[in-house]
């Protein structure tokens, strides 16, 4: 049988996989077994059959490294498990079903050999032991916050709001969201750094399942550099704020049809960009150029920040 590799992180792919034991023994001390057939999760037990299953366990060689095995009854559903894996990187292991596919059970393992936890002797008497309060001490001075929780929050709302109607591509709600960014950007100070001299990066693409096209665009402002040699190279802070709309690209089971307001994917990350873009153009001058980039269509297959890429030469700023 061939060994592990020791210094990185494994995939162990497939129930028959040779190396299922090594994952099976590992998570045995948080009270979980991966066998064949199931997953069992202390008293509880998950039939792996027709499900797609990731269970991540420490390396035995590396303690310092990690394996993580991937099984799965969906062939149909590889292509979903790629997409939506790297946004559960926390956890320890999920179970998925369906060729969508949709989450049905996930969690952590609690740290039971962390170098911050010691365990007392059983045996020692309560006398021995003392709890201390530590009291509250005051800063030596309290500075006023950059970031403005209101103004964030105000973005959230608007973004996310039932009037953008989940803000799918090529509609009203998607458009306004595309004028609000603007003028957060013009009243941070942006500059546009689009190739035409507006904010607006723009171009034609599919805009729903019928293979209907819309304008598409990416909202993009800059902050100039000062220094002249390097004043041509770019920082770019990003975010996306299209979403789902209606539920198309991606949509769970019994969800179609349904408004996604996508407050937090990513009307909060466009939130915080544009209060970088107040704080930053308040009087830093960067040596180089810093681009807010709002893409659109990144549910789609990042089809903005592709965009972007491909025409970033036109740019003033790239």
């Amino acid at each position: 049988m061939v060994e592990l590799p020791a210094g990185r992180p494994v995939w162990l792919f497939g129930r028959e996989n040779t190396h299922l034991t090594a994952v099976s023994d590992g998570i045995r001390v948080y009270g979980a077994e991966i066998g064949t057939a199931s997953l069992r999760l202390g008293h509880d037990s998950i039939s792996c059959q027709d499900k797609s299953v990731v269970v991540v366990s420490r390396h035995p060689g590396d303690p310092a490294s990690v394996i993580a095995l991937l099984c799965t009854d969906q062939p149909s559903a590889i292509q979903g498990l790629a997409r939506k894996l790297p946004h559960y990187g926390k956890y320890s292991y999920l179970v998925f079903e369906g060729s969508e596919p949709s989450i049905i059970a996930k969690g952590q393992w609690e740290t039971l050999d962390s170098p911050l936890n010691a365990r007392l002797p059983t045996d020692m008497p309560a006398s021995a032991t003392t709890s201390a309060i530590l009291p509250v001490r005051q800063p030596l001075a309290t500075l006023p916050p950059l970031f403005s929780e209101e103004r964030m929050m105000s973005a959230v709302r608007f973004l996310a709001s039932e009037k953008r109607a989940g803000r799918g591509l090529g509609t009203p709600g998607l458009e306004e969201a595309g004028r609000y960014i603007e003028e957060g950007f013009k009243k941070a100070g942006l500059t546009p750094g689009s190739d035409d001299g507006t904010f607006f990066q723009s171009w034609e693409d599919v805009a729903d399942a019928t293979g209907r096209h819309a304008m598409l665009r990416n909202v993009i402002g800059c902050l100039p550099g000062t220094d002249e040699k390097l004043r041509d190279q770019s920082v770019i802070i990003c975010a996306h704020y299209d979403h789902l709309g209606l539920g198309w690209p991606d949509v769970r089971a019994g969800n179609q049809g349904k408004i996604h307001p996508g407050a937090d994917d990513n009307g909060s990350g466009v939130a915080v960009m544009l209060e970088l873009a107040r704080i930053l153009s308040g009087g830093f001058k960067p040596a180089r150029t810093i681009i807010f980039a709002a893409f659109t269509g990144e549910e789609n297959g990042l089809m903005g920040s592709r965009r972007y890429v491909m025409d970033m030469k036109k740019f003033p700023a790239r």
